[in-house]
């Protein structure tokens, strides 16, 4: 945690009184064995009014789920308990949870667990990033917020704004294409190559081929057909 702080602000040691009203528990119980409560106690007995709590994960936070009742409401169940820490101490509870590794149409339906999380929760911000990359696209949902989908770029440490999630997208794929025509040198390659290369379509190489090519990255040589370069 110490270094994970420091690589936030590296001068954090020196300006201690900033973090006055930041703490870390690193064990807790479980919401069944008391979670709610020590949170209420902890917002309520600080010197200064606390805004944001987080749960990380809530795997642990609500520990074996047991035998009784479904799998929905105990999720749902757990969530409402949690939820109603937030809306009675007038905070934002933030609670991390884990992705299931199935893909699905809708991206919220990709979280771990029943549908009784996101129905108990008053929204999500769901993180998807392909691994090892350093983009990544923020999915926003919920009660009172706008639905959006944000592109995000890691920087250092944090997650920084980088456009909207199509400009993400479209810029990733076309370094993938840069990354694949270097190794073409100066005589270049057709989008037949490149398509064997990236296992992208034809006509989605000739539109981010187009995009680089107006942006000086790429040239045109007229050959037949037609080979794509990096630029000198």
């Amino acid at each position: 945690l110490k270094e994970r702080r420091l690589k936030l602000q590296p001068d954090a040691l020196d300006h201690k009184a900033d973090f006055s009203a930041l703490a870390y528990r690193v064990v807790a119980p479980t919401v069944a064995d008391g979670l709610p409560g020590e949170l209420r106690r902890a917002i309520g007995g600080a010197s200064r009014k606390i805004r944001l709590a987080i749960v990380d994960t809530l795997q642990k936070a609500r520990g074996p789920s047991g035998t009784q009742g479904t799998q929905y409401g105990l999720d749902y169940d757990v969530l409402s308990k949690l939820k109603a820490v937030a809306d009675e101490m007038g905070i934002c509870l933030l609670v991390v949870h884990h992705l299931r590794k199935a893909d699905s149409e809708d991206v919220h339906d990709c979280v771990s667990g029943t549908q009784g999380i996101a129905g108990a929760a008053d929204g999500s911000l769901i993180l998807v990033r392909q691994r090892g990359g350093d983009t990544a696209t923020l999915h926003v949902t919920g009660r009172d917020m706008p639905e959006a989908e944000l592109g995000l770029k890691f920087d250092g440490c944090c997650w920084t704004f980088a456009g909207s999630a199509e400009e993400v997208k479209a810029s990733a794929e076309q370094n993938e294409l840069m990354n694949a025509l270097k190794e073409y040198g100066s005589e270049g390659a057709t989008t037949t190559d490149l398509a064997k290369e990236t296992g992208k379509k034809v006509p989605t190489l000739r539109f981010l081929l187009r995009k680089l090519a107006d942006a000086g990255r790429v040239r045109v040589r007229k050959t037949k057909p037609p080979r794509y370069a990096v630029c000198d």
